[in-house]
């Protein structure tokens, strides 16, 4: 039984100049360039959590203005008895700045 002679070679290099993969980057034929690739694609638990408060954040920001709207024009109406006019007026205050905290969570939230 003769052994391969091939083992004691040199391995061959292979010439990728030019190659490209499916989005037209060039291969990268670096095994641990590879993996640092894709250590870098996972998501992190922390990160993963930093992203859900974030949302779960996004989803309380129009109640909680709505909220603090209504509890403002309250107060204010015993205060000043001007019973239902500043409660309205701080209503309307309060969905608007729901809305505008909501579309800007939104949009930070495209950006990353």
């Amino acid at each position: 039984m003769h052994l391969n002679s091939n083992l004691t070679q040199p391995p061959v290099e292979i010439n990728t100049e030019g190659l490209t993969g499916i989005w037209n980057e060039p291969i990268i034929t670096r095994p641990d360039a590879f993996y640092m690739m894709q250590k870098k694609q996972e998501p992190s638990k922390k990160e993963n959590t930093r992203k859900i408060i974030e949302l779960s954040s996004i989803g309380l920001a129009l109640p909680s203005s709505i909220a603090i709207g209504l509890f403002a024009g309250y107060f204010l109406d015993k205060r000043l008895g001007t019973h239902p006019w500043l409660l309205i007026i701080f209503l309307f205050f309060g969905i608007a700045s729901g809305i505008i905290s909501l579309i800007r969570g939104i949009n930070k939230y495209k950006e990353d």
